[in-house]
C-alpha cells in the first residue's frame, strides 16, 4: 500500500509477520548457564544467540526464583504443565464423584419408595400380618406406625439375605 509523503514522493509500507520462536527447556538452561559462567555477560550471550537480553534475564530470574522456592520448602520444583495436568485430573475426578453421589441419592430414594410400597402391600394383603422390622426398616413405615412392630410378620427372609 502506498501513500504520498510530505515532499510528494510515494511511501511504501512493508508489512511482514514475525514468527515467535519457541525455545526448549534444555536450550534455555544452556543459555542461562552460559550467561552465569565467569567472564561472560548477559548482553554478549544474548547477542551471540539472537535473543533479547531482557528475555535471558527473565529466564535467569525464573530459574533462580524456582530454585529458591524449592529450597525454602525442601521440595522439588514442578513444571507448570504438570500442575495444569494434575488440576485437570482433579476436576475430572470431582466431576465423577458428583455423578456417583447423585446416583447413590437416586437409588436411596428409589429404595425408600420400594420399601413403602412393600409395607403398604403387606397391610392390604388378606391373611398377612404386619411385617416385622427386619423386613420393613423404614422409620416412617406405615406398618410400624400402626403398632404392628410386635407382631410376627409374614414369612421372614432367609438369614443369609438379612446379613448381606
Amino acid at each position: 500500500m502506498s501513500r504520498p509523503s510530505a515532499n510528494g514522493e510515494a511511501v511504501v509500507e512493508v508489512l511482514t509477520t514475525v514468527h515467535r520462536r519457541r525455545w526448549t527447556v534444555v536450550k534455555k538452561l544452556e543459555l542461562v548457564q552460559e550467561s552465569l559462567r565467569p567472564g561472560m555477560n548477559v548482553s554478549y550471550v544474548a547477542r551471540k544467540n539472537g535473543i533479547s537480553p531482557s528475555l535471558l534475564l527473565r529466564w535467569r530470574k525464573l530459574m533462580s526464583d524456582g530454585g529458591k522456592v524449592a529450597v525454602q520448602t525442601n521440595d522439588q520444583v514442578v513444571g507448570a504443565g504438570e500442575v495444569r495436568a494434575l488440576k485437570k485430573r482433579i476436576r475430572d475426578l470431582e466431576r465423577m464423584l458428583g455423578k456417583k453421589t447423585m446416583e447413590v441419592e437416586i437409588l436411596q430414594e428409589a429404595l425408600e419408595i420400594a420399601r413403602e410400597k412393600n409395607c403398604s402391600r403387606a397391610l392390604r394383603c388378606p391373611g398377612r400380618t404386619v411385617p416385622d422390622e427386619a423386613y420393613c426398616r423404614g422409620a416412617d413405615c406405615l406398618a410400624l406406625q400402626a403398632g404392628g412392630a410386635g407382631k410376627r410378620a409374614h414369612t421372614r427372609a432367609p438369614a443369609s439375605l438379612l446379613q448381606g
